[in-house]
């Protein structure tokens, strides 16, 4: 809807009022990667999964920022915590297509991760 100053006000009163709560780390962390900023996005996504009941989402998510830094192997030990083999292949070529179009620098758009795909 692009309103993205009231979105992250919410992202960030859920965390102030939850702040050990993977969703709303996860929420947060994934609102800053939508625009660009994955490390902010990999240090909010680190805290979530260090949390008790942290799910494979937050796993999956920290994995994608790593692999939208360019930080491919560290993604891929992450994806194969949870995932098959197959799955693990697909999701690590999208990353790897990501970066080489350059996705991973100079901010990170929508556009951008759709035409590596």
């Amino acid at each position: 809807a692009e309103r993205n100053e009231e979105a992250l006000a919410a992202h960030r009163q859920a965390v102030s009022l939850a702040p050990a709560e993977p969703a709303a780390l996860t929420n947060l962390a994934m609102f800053y990667a939508g625009h660009g900023d994955t490390q902010q996005a990999e240090t909010l996504l680190r805290q979530a999964a260090a949390q008790p009941g942290a799910s494979m989402t937050v796993r999956q998510n920290l994995a994608l920022a790593l692999g939208l830094q360019g930080r491919l192997a560290e993604a891929e030990r992450i994806v194969r915590q949870d995932l098959p083999p197959e799955v693990v292949a697909n999701n690590m070529a999208y990353l790897r297509a990501a970066a080489a179009n350059g996705s991973a620098v100079n901010g990170r758009s929508w556009e951008n991760l759709r035409s590596a795909q």
